[in-house]
């Protein structure tokens, strides 16, 4: 699977039965199409859905052995000729200006880094079970506390709302929109009251907060419109009969129906809480208090069943989580699942502090170590981008920078001596307050344009995309595109030059010679004139000077990692990576060591590829703490 996402990022499928059949024509059989057997209904009648005896009665019943050998020996056979195909067509991709070929790269990175993969898996991340119970519980306490708060509010107008389910968007529409009716669309209405059948046993458990539309604690509606699954024993459902509010819609779903998702529950209500209320489109301070409560029970709810639920259910007898890492993203990058243990909550967003759970062992530390700015960094150094560089050389506040290279009153604030760039500590009064304001303090709009703009142009965001991020005129949009391009013409130059590059050879490389595949890629006067084929185009283009980027940001923080575990100091020590996230690495060593292993694991990644000399600095943020939220 690694050698075939190397040799063509641009294949859907990597799978031995998806390799096989498009670079051998090898058919593979399913397991299940091949020992499969078809249930007895009661009817007599053969089910559809095949079950698949065991493993160990297909190889032990004299009916099945023969041909289980045979399926089995079949998969190692193609294994090996996939290997030996693929091995041909890597040793023919030369990388770069022709020096190796990517067959060099799979064994001098890939092959070490899958057996990192493995033992980081096998290591795992220990988790605080007793704090992540605590958390959970507090959580439903607050879940509970604030569904009462909305279901309070509601009673006023409608009785049944203590047996409806208020995480379920098609009640909500009910309870909170009609009677509406779309004169645009026929048929679509939402009737003065309708009664659904709730079942009152799921609404005791944590509803999802993203309910699918026949919801957890939902059976489905009685009026006699279409029916709905009625597979719950009949003492556990309740008749909810939600009379409507009458709110006035603000979006519409794509069937014409009145919006209940959490965005715009969030314009409703406004910021009640906030001071002075600051109240939405609701307008009644009755109403947007309760829809904040709603909105904040299903955050809760969230965090409850993505993060402090599933932590738990995946952890092992010694309270570690060992996670599946693989290395199946078109860019390169690290992805993780079951659980995800990249995607926890952001700290402004982290309501029970679900990273204070991920812990080291009794007796060991956690160091985690982020890049600043890696792919910014990486953009200098591909386009080199004087500007850029200076900025980066010069340390501090990068978008700050950026900021007073685009906006002519504030470099002159700052050449004045109004503002300052940085806090400097001979610029503190006693109190270690700075005299002088900060650049993002005055300015902060222009320095969150700017910093928003380093980072979009590094993707390839359009003018379009980035007037309706920040509700402007795309005129106004594209004159701010226009002042960051003024100080950085060898960026655009870098970009076009790329996307000719990928036109022509339909590919992008990375700092390393990794290649990302571009089909939909193609000149412009060979553009179909379709929608699909236009978006796609687009879509590519924008990969094409986002892929290096990033893909480039993976060869980098890979080589970190091979470098830290092949480190003789730290494995001295004791010291091993446990997990990466993006352009952070987490490892776990003793704790009497950590003043000793911190140094060795920063100068590890400031320069972590052999052969090559950036033109910019690597800074890494360095901490050590019991747990992953104290060391961020």
């Amino acid at each position: 699977m690694h050698m075939g996402r190397l040799e063509n990022t641009g294949r859907f499928k990597y799978s031995l039965a998806a390799l096989g059949d498009s670079l051998l024509s090898q058919a593979k059989r399913p397991i299940a199409d091949r020992f499969g057997v078809p249930p007895t209904l009661k009817s007599g009648a053969a089910g559809k859905r095949l079950a698949v005896p065991l493993p160990l009665a297909l190889q032990t019943d004299p009916a099945t052995v023969v041909d289980w050998v045979d399926y089995a020996t079949h998969d190692a056979r193609l294994t090996f000729w996939l290997y030996v195909e693929l091995r041909t067509r890597l040793e023919e991709q030369r990388v770069g200006g022709g020096g190796g070929s990517l067959w060099d790269l799979y064994e001098s990175l890939f092959v070490p880094f899958g057996e990192m993969l493995t033992d980081m898996e096998r290591v795992g991340f220990q988790v605080d079970l007793p704090l992540l119970r605590a958390k959970e519980a507090e959580a439903v306490a607050a879940r509970t506390r604030l569904e009462g708060d909305f279901r309070k509010w509601a009673a006023a107008h409608c009785r049944d709302v203590d047996y409806m389910n208020v995480h379920s968007d098609r009640q909500l529409q009910q309870l909170l929109f009609a009677p509406f009716h779309n004169p645009t669309k026929a048929g679509v209405v939402l009737p003065p009251s309708h009664t659904f059948a709730v079942d009152q046993a799921a609404l005791r458990d944590a509803p999802p907060a993203d309910a699918p539309p026949v919801d957890a604690g939902e059976v489905g509606p009685i009026d006699g419109d279409g029916g709905g699954r009625t597979t719950r024993k009949k003492k556990d459902v309740r008749q909810v009969t939600l009379v409507g509010l009458g709110l006035k819609p603000t979006v519409l779903t794509p069937k014409g129906l009145p919006s209940a998702a959490m965005g715009v529950l969030k314009q409703l209500a406004g910021a009640p809480s906030a001071s002075p209320p600051v109240y939405g489109d609701a307008v009644d301070p009755a109403t947007c208090d309760a829809l904040q409560a709603l909105c904040d029970a299903r955050a809760v709810s969230h965090m409850r069943s993505s993060f402090l639920a599933p932590l738990q259910t995946h952890a092992d007898g010694a309270s570690r989580i060992h996670a599946s890492l693989n290395l199946n993203t078109e860019t390169g990058r690290l992805s993780c699942r079951r659980p995800n243990l990249q995607n926890q909550p952001a700290h402004d967003k982290d309501l029970y502090n679900v990273r204070a759970a991920f812990t080291a062992a009794p007796g060991a530390a956690l160091i985690v170590a982020d890049y600043a700015q890696l792919e910014l960094r990486l953009l200098a150094h591909l386009s080199r981008c004087r500007s850029m560089l200076d900025a980066f050389a010069a340390g501090g506040d990068f978008h700050s920078r950026t900021a007073v290279s685009m906006y002519p009153h504030v470099a002159a604030a700052v050449a004045d001596g109004s503002v300052r760039l940085e806090a400097d500590a001979d610029a503190s009064d006693g109190g270690g307050q700075p005299r002088v304001p900060l650049v993002k303090d005055v300015y902060g709009m222009e320095r969150r344009r700017a910093k928003t703009l380093n980072f979009s142009i590094a993707y390839g965001k359009t003018t379009r995309g980035l007037a309706r991020d920040w509700g402007i005129s795309l005129p106004e949009a594209t004159d701010t595109v226009t002042r960051w391009y003024a100080d950085r013409a060898e960026v655009r130059s870098w970009q076009q030059a790329t996307l000719e590059r990928a036109r022509e050879t339909g590919y992008v490389e990375t700092l390393l010679g990794r290649r990302r595949h571009l089909p939909a890629i193609v000149p412009p006067v060979r553009r179909g004139r379709s929608f699909e084929r236009r978006a796609a185009t687009a879509h590519a283009e924008r990969a094409a000077i986002n892929a290096p980027l990033q893909g480039s940001a993976a060869d980098l923080v890979m080589a970190a990692m091979l470098g830290l575990r092949a480190h003789p100091a730290l494995h001295a020590l004791g010291w091993r990576v446990i997990l990466q996230v993006h352009d952070e690495i987490i490892l776990e060593g003793p704790a009497a060591s950590v003043a000793v292993a911190e140094p060795l694991v920063t100068a590890v990644m400031r320069r972590p590829l052999e052969g090559i000399d950036l033109l910019v600095d690597l800074p890494v943020d360095a901490k050590s703490a019991r747990t992953w939220y104290d060391a961020k």
